[in-house]
């Protein structure tokens, strides 16, 4: 077909590609010869697809032994589908009873293949016109409903101007390696239509989760877009003008989030950066000319995509020369930067640097050369009208997210967070493809596929759910937001002084759900948001829980702490961090009665006071700010010594432990220091957890210390199943006197559970203290 060739698929060219890995029977398959001149048998010769339409679940099954057959004569096709179950094992032998009587039944096995829209197979018999672009493959009886599913992809695609694409019917899709080709711009702008609406039209258009903030403060209208301060603007052949001022314009523009280059030594990004010195001669269009190629191509793309602005922040705030007022100013502005942005686009190539991101594709997806067969239409099934192809994938798509997407230096920066979570749509470019997702579609190639969360790694699916917990909807922002936190801290940071930023935009979202009149309703008060206190990384009607974070016991041992910052606030340690879980039962026993929202070293009074974990006398003008790190808490609560020794090492110790002190999935030995009564004491009586323990010379850890106690909370542990009863556990806040009598500092966290240390917290007077 003539038509074939025009396009950008170029399936007959392309190379065949080897696995080093490969057996002898997948080499056979890649020794075979290209697609136009696969040899199939006479069954694969005239593949009728349109038959599997003619089946209640779209399903076709050849018998496996007629398989190997056609194998043995090399047709192609047969052995894709021979190779996609090899090694899976074949249902058990099952029995069935025919009036009273076991018959045994071993079935000659058949390979099934199901079309599959990105891994959807039907449950029912489908009616009406429907595309795929997957063979999903199994093996079982002609009749049997059990069967062994294969985990191998086999892709289905057609060239773009095939009879097979034109009726919709298979909507597989290769553009072949080049991301400048106009298929991959069409594709582009097909997706940004879809999910952002038509440049031009219907503004009702578009997902209706992905043209409003998190917060359904506002909506998000293509084209009339609330700009950043600056944007560089470029011209239609994707070259810088100059940095503009855009604060008050309404126009599209695109993000680019990049790594910068610190810990390389070329330093390109520090290099090209605006300071004060340049800032003047870039607003004129000076001195745009030596910027990194994933720069340079990011103008591109957006002029590809008829935008005239894009924003980056290296260029586009002050990084230097000003005292950092310029980033102090931006800094709480990332979530209207990211969720207004017509798209936020990213590579996660390591050479970004001097290849940038529209470079040839390393790599074709298939581990073998794909297979050519005939299509017969649905208007003409008694002959052949064109090919469409099928291959099998070198490794599912969801496995080609994770490794090429969330495995990438990019992926791993603490910024990244909030900038793929608040940006509505986002393009990766990888050295294997590219990946469109948005917040309302998982990720999809332009190969017309969409990965399948359900079959991800765990921690993949997590991320995404956690993204779409970032919701007016979420009636549990706060949990959402310590779960962030978690994830967020387990990233790389350059600077210390970014932990607070680099979750600024998360956490204007959080507030104005917060803010809102009820759980679960849209937040409409702009000024609401200014009477939620916000102090150093947490929040002040949940202090209880937010100060009660530990170092992840799976984190490793090198870590860091921060002096500048307050010690109870998770910024203060650089380490991996989990919050407790919600418990609605848990009982406040601390109280915040006021504080301070700058630096405080000696004893003092408070600036606010507050009750309820709230600020009393909030002023006209709020409260709420984004870039707080320096807070000091006045609380009055109850201090004891306890004594801590050395760490916690029996599983049986640590499982004890963990269970009498409702803490859920046991850590690793090593991480958990035991809590003792006082020195001479054997019994274990709860777990601690201490990042900044003092150290005493000559003094090993079996030997402990003695180390003071705030008592935050009382949660409770429920034993007994029809008479039950509830025994009380601490929740303890260690600290250590700095300065001034009164003034303490963090050292660490954990539970006790003993009744006797119970009754003796209990007992005693509260005290007051500032925590710094």
């Amino acid at each position: 077909m003539a038509n074939e060739s025009t396009r950008s698929i170029a399936l007959h060219s392309l190379p065949a590609e080897s696995d080093e890995s490969a057996t002898a029977f997948s080499e056979a398959l890649v020794a075979a010869p290209t697609p136009g001149a696969a040899p199939l048998c006479d069954r694969c010769s005239i593949f009728d697809i349109q038959s599997f339409t003619r089946t209640p679940y779209r399903s076709r099954g050849y018998k496996r032994s007629d398989v190997e057959k056609s194998v043995a004569s090399k047709c192609r096709f047969c052995l894709l589908l021979l190779d996609s179950v090899k090694g899976l094992d074949p249902p058990d032998p099952f029995y069935i009873s025919t009036f009273g009587a076991l018959k045994s039944t071993k079935p000659e096995l058949y390979i099934h293949m199901t079309l599959s829209e990105n891994y959807e197979t039907a449950t029912k018999k489908t009616v009406g016109p429907f595309s795929f672009n997957r063979l999903h493959i199994a093996i079982g009886g002609r009749f049997d409903e059990v069967r062994s599913h294969s985990e191998v992809e086999l892709c289905v695609t057609a060239d773009p101007n095939s009879p097979a694409a034109k009726e919709e019917f298979i909507s597989g899709r290769y553009h072949g390696p080049d991301p400048n080709d106009e298929a991959y711009w069409e594709t582009i702008r097909g997706w940004l239509n879809e999910c952002a609406g038509p440049p031009t039209g219907p503004r009702t258009n578009g997902h209706e989760k992905c043209r409003e903030t998190a917060s359904g403060l506002e909506k998000l209208t293509r084209g009339i877009s609330v700009m950043p301060i600056r944007c560089i603007k470029v011209d239609t052949d994707g070259k810088p003008i100059a940095l503009k001022n855009t604060k008050t314009k309404r126009k599209p523009y695109i993000t680019l989030t990049h790594r910068w280059d610190s810990d390389k030594p070329t330093k390109r990004i520090e290099a090209c950066q605006t300071t004060k010195g340049n800032f003047e001669d870039r607003l004129n269009g000076k001195g745009l000319a030596d910027l990194p190629e994933h720069f340079r191509d990011a103008f591109k793309i957006a002029a590809k995509l008829g935008v005239k602005y894009v924003w980056i922040d290296s260029l586009c705030i002050i990084q230097a020369g000003d005292d950092g007022d310029d980033f102090n100013m931006q800094k709480s502005k990332m979530a209207q930067y990211y969720q207004h942005s017509l798209l936020t686009i990213a590579t996660a190539a390591n050479d970004y640097l001097t290849e940038g991101i529209l470079k040839d594709l390393k790599a074709v997806p298939w581990s073998n050369p794909p297979v050519r067969l005939q299509y017969r239409g649905a208007n003409s099934l008694d002959e052949a009208a064109g090919h469409f192809y099928v291959y099998k994938r070198k490794q599912r798509l969801t496995d080609d997210y994770w490794e090429n997407v969330r495995s990438a230096e990019v992926f791993n920066r603490a910024w990244i967070l909030q900038e793929w979570m608040l940006s509505k749509r986002f393009l990766w470019y990888t050295p294997e493809g590219m990946f469109f997702e948005c917040h309302s579609i998982a990720p999809r190639t332009p190969a017309g596929e969409q990965i399948s969360l359900d079959i991800s790694k765990q921690e993949l699916h997590y991320l995404f759910n956690l993204k779409q917990r970032l919701h007016w909807t979420n009636t549990s922002i706060m949990d959402f937001w310590y779960d962030a936190i978690e994830v967020n801290s387990t990233f790389d940071i350059g600077r210390t002084s970014d932990r607070v930023p680099a979750v600024a935009g998360l956490g204007f979202e959080v507030a104005n759900v917060i803010a809102a009149v009820a759980p679960g309703e849209r937040q409409h008060d702009e000024n609401a948001v200014r009477r939620v206190v916000y102090i150093a990384g947490l929040w002040l009607q949940d202090i209880h829980r937010g100060l009660l974070w530990e170092v992840d016991p799976s984190a490793p041992d090198a870590t860091r702490s921060v002096e500048s910052v307050p010690s109870w606030s998770w910024i203060s340690y650089f380490a991996p961090v989990k919050f407790p879980k919600p418990d609605p039962d848990v009982r406040h026993e601390m109280i915040v009665t006021g504080l301070c929202l700058h630096e405080r070293t000696e004893r003092h009074e408070p600036q606010w006071e507050c009750a309820y974990n709230k600020v009393t006398e909030m002023p006209p003008e709020g409260l709420f700010d984004l870039g707080n790190k320096f807070s000091c808490l006045h609380i009055e609560g109850v201090v004891l010594p306890v004594w801590i020794r050395g760490y916690l090492q029996r599983l049986k110790d640590i499982e004890t432990v963990a269970f009498a002190t409702c803490y859920g999935q046991t850590p690793k030995a090593g991480r958990w220091r035991a809590i003792h009564a006082n020195f001479n004491d054997d019994i274990i009586i709860g777990w601690a957890s201490v990042e900044r323990l003092p150290r005493e010379r000559d003094v090993c850890d079996d030997y402990g210390s003695e180390v003071l106690a705030l008592h935050v909370s009382t949660r409770y542990f429920t034993v007994g199943w029809m008479l039950t009863r509830s025994l009380p556990v601490l929740d303890l806040l260690f600290i250590k006197k700095a300065g001034r009598a009164g003034v303490y500092e963090r050292i660490g966290v954990g539970r006790v559970f003993e009744n006797s240390t119970v009754q003796r917290f209990r007992a005693a007077a509260k005290t007051n203290a500032q925590l710094i």
